[in-house]
């Protein structure tokens, strides 16, 4: 085996997950190894409660053998996150994790290799959190998580996973030969539409045309209420769905695919730029934005789009 470290690059995609990681096989095999990224937020890492050092970080000295993994971010606004990891002889476990401001708003991904009996065959296992997200792994048919991808075959593979409401994450992982690769995700939920919205406080102009009984409305309709002031438009004003960058290149151009309707199964209408503005029709529909789209109605993920303003 050659010496040194055999790397994975993880990708990823829109929504959400920055930066890549890696996964080897070297040549210590009394010793395993532990490699953690935080999408750029500098973290304390312990190992049973032992601080190894700040991220990124990487070690391959460590005792074989199952720990518990603590990532505290040094940024108080950003909550900080407890696993399990196991350590393999002879590999590197990798975690990159990606701190939100809430535990639901946190994800991230493990990587843990372990050998099989069969040197000739290999094996990718997927677990998510929550269970029952779509994965797509390379041209093999989707599944529903957890699921065990048997005999693929060495090498680069993409895949991705999607759940609705939750942040997709598109990565490539390498397989090695002989060897189980166990892919764990934490799935970051997306930030509701209304949380995007301003406070119902700061709309003055908006609130002095509405009418007095719905200002007094209670607690309960106080999402119809934020619902009629995103739809809220003017003359001046012509709320617009902006698509944002996606990491989904085809024919060399960065693209957001649009939908017939809100969901990621249903039919794909066509690309659209990344950058490019669509007339947004006034209907969010579980993280999902409508818009005109060459003369018909699509549907784009608020993943990787926003609402903003068009001044004529």
């Amino acid at each position: 085996m050659r010496k040194g470290w055999w790397l994975i690059l993880c990708l990823a995609g829109a929504m959400l997950l920055a930066g890549c990681s890696a996964e080897s096989i070297f040549e210590y095999k009394s010793k395993a190894g532990i490699q953690v990224i935080t999408d750029g937020i500098t973290s304390a890492v312990y190992l049973n409660d032992q601080y190894l050092d700040n991220t990124p970080l990487i070690q391959k000295d460590l005792k074989p053998g199952e720990y518990t993994l603590r990532i505290e971010p040094i940024d108080t606004k950003f909550v900080p996150h407890e696993t399990v990891v196991k350590l393999n002889k002879g590999t590197l476990t990798v975690v990159t994790w990606k701190p939100g401001a809430r535990p639901e708003l946190s994800g991230g991904v493990i990587y843990e290799m372990e050998p099989m009996r069969d040197n000739k065959t290999a094996e990718v296992v997927f677990n998510t959190i929550p269970e029952g997200a779509i994965i797509a792994l390379e041209n093999k048919e989707k599944e529903f998580s957890p699921v065990v991808f048997s005999q693929v075959q060495p090498g680069n593979k993409e895949y991705e996973v999607t759940l609705p409401s939750y942040e997709t994450q598109r990565h490539t992982l390498n397989v090695q030969a002989g060897h189980r690769l166990r892919v764990t995700l934490k799935l970051a939920k997306l930030i509701p539409v209304e949380d995007a919205l301003p406070d119902v406080s700061e709309q003055t102009s908006v609130s002095a045309d509405l009418d007095q009984n719905k200002q007094n409305q209670t607690a309960d309709q106080s999402d119809q209420l934020l619902s009629e002031i995103a739809a809220t438009t003017s003359a001046q004003d012509q709320r617009m769905v902006l698509i944002k960058p996606t990491g989904l290149i085809q024919d060399g151009q960065e693209v957001l695919r649009v939908r017939s309707q809100p969901d990621i199964v249903s039919d794909e209408l066509g690309l659209t730029l990344v950058g490019s503005t669509h007339p947004y029709l006034g209907v969010t529909n579980n993280s999902w934005y409508k818009i005109s789209f060459k003369n018909q109605v699509g549907w784009v993920s608020a993943e990787f789009a926003e609402i903003t303003s068009l001044e004529p």
